[in-house]
């Protein structure tokens, strides 16, 4: 692919400061796309979404529409969805299961693993034509972690543990909530678009000092509720934050990885509450014991940031797939899972929590999307914008080490990542 390159991504990034512009220009959009989204470890999904042979659901990395499937022999494969005749997309539903893949233009039929199966008039293509070089092509990597469906574009580079690293953690949390070990797909997920760059949604998700701003008029509201009790544990947190000292963030910590992952420690337990011994931990134990139950539900992690593609919260099975479309819109789908085994309160309290941090017409998505795309409009793209906070204290933190979370570190990691693999075409 030809790239218009028209601004140098060291100039857009000191280390310090970012120019707005990494936000709008075109030629660094499509750098992006070839050099960093080409050669990442994207998630995809879970392979219970494909639980029987013939079942997909459709997947994007980067520009490459994807059709994820579990084929014949159980495997789960990765096919680029286009039709290796004239191009267009050979499967458009979504989700769905199949015994063959058709292309709706001139009728190539695919296996679904693949390989070419039949097309019309085969006498016409000639007895040298290669058959088995125009299937649908596989992507250069696929791999698993804890049943989550990971793909490359790029044969080579890190393998998909390296690249997780302590982010490992909000897959094991994941799995490890359920008490049978197994999850469930709920469909369809929530899927909106945003106005903006989709840069500006990892900056955003592990920033804690925002929510203090930024949803005060959502935190209001909550506050006024009488029975408190009765909300979930996320607006409990939201009416609560707002009368916390700052101080109190700043003893909050964050672990950042070598790839840019990143998640906050400790703020899931300002809430103060005891683990309840009710039938949910005791469905936990028969599992994994009684301390493994207590270890499980102790876990205290919030948004987990898996860069470039996806946030996650672990505590209530929902993930964010964050696909960018162009250099000022990008798609995010919010999806949540059921856990097999678990009561069904618990699915409840992951469904409302995807629908308040997952739904455009959330009171506090609302915000966010408000702010996003205020960046990415009129003075927002033009000029120096900083990500100093704790630049003294933190900038030369090693990866993996625990830092104040109030610092805005794990943003500049991002960056230092993004204007090498820009610069360098990284593996």
């Amino acid at each position: 692919m030809m790239t218009v390159q028209s601004l140098s991504p060291a100039a857009l990034f000191d280390g310090a400061q970012l120019d707005a512009r990494a936000y709008s220009d075109p030629g660094i959009f499509d750098l992006e796309m070839e050099r960093l989204f080409e050669r990442a470890w994207i998630l995809l999904g879970h392979e219970c979404q494909v639980p029987d042979a013939g079942s997909f659901f459709l997947g994007r990395i980067g520009r490459y529409p994807l059709i994820v499937v579990r084929d014949q022999a159980g495997v789960v494969r990765v096919l680029h969805n286009r039709c290796a005749h004239r191009g267009p997309a050979v499967c458009t539903h979504r989700t769905g299961r199949t015994q063959l893949f058709v292309c709706p233009y001139h009728a190539w039929s695919y296996e679904l693993d693949g390989r070419l199966r039949s097309m019309p008039l085969r006498e016409e293509y000639g007895a040298t034509f290669p058959r088995e070089q125009r299937g649908l092509a596989p992507i250069g990597r696929v791999a698993l972690y804890r049943g989550f469906i990971f793909g490359r574009l790029a044969a080579e580079g890190p393998d998909l543990e390296s690249f997780l690293g302590q982010a490992r953690l909000a897959f094991d949390d994941f799995v490890d909530r359920s008490p049978s070990g197994e999850l469930e797909p709920v469909d369809p997920p929530l899927r909106y678009r945003v106005r903006a760059n989709w840069k500006v949604i990892f900056e955003n998700l592990n920033d804690i000092l925002h929510p203090l701003f930024a949803h005060a008029s959502a935190a209001a509201a909550v506050k006024a509720v009488r029975d408190v009790d009765r909300l979930h544990p996320l607006q409990r947190l939201l009416a609560a934050a707002p009368a916390m000292p700052l101080k109190t963030f700043q003893q909050l910590d964050s672990v950042i990885t070598d790839y840019g992952h990143s998640y906050v420690t400790g703020l899931v337990s300002l809430a103060g509450r005891e683990i309840p011994r009710d039938a949910y931990f005791a469905a936990l134990a028969e599992r994994h014991g009684e301390e493994g139950a207590r270890r499980v539900l102790s876990t205290d992690v919030h948004v987990v940031l898996v860069y470039p593609s996806v946030t996650m919260n672990s505590r209530f099975q929902t993930l964010r797939l964050v696909r960018p479309i162009a250099v000022n819109e990008t798609e995010v789908e919010a999806h949540v899972f059921r856990l097999k085994g678990a009561p069904e309160s618990v699915f409840a309290q992951a469904l409302e929590y995807n629908y308040v941090s997952g739904s455009p017409a959330s009171p506090v998505l609302v915000d966010d999307m408000e702010i996003y795309e205020r960046l990415q409009s009129g003075e927002g793209v033009r000029g120096r914008l900083s990500v100093e906070r704790c630049l003294e204290s933190t900038g030369g933190a090693d990866p993996g080490t625990r830092i104040p979370a109030t610092s805005e570190q794990y943003i500049r990691k991002q960056y230092e990542l993004w204007r090498r693999h820009l610069e360098e075409a990284l593996p």
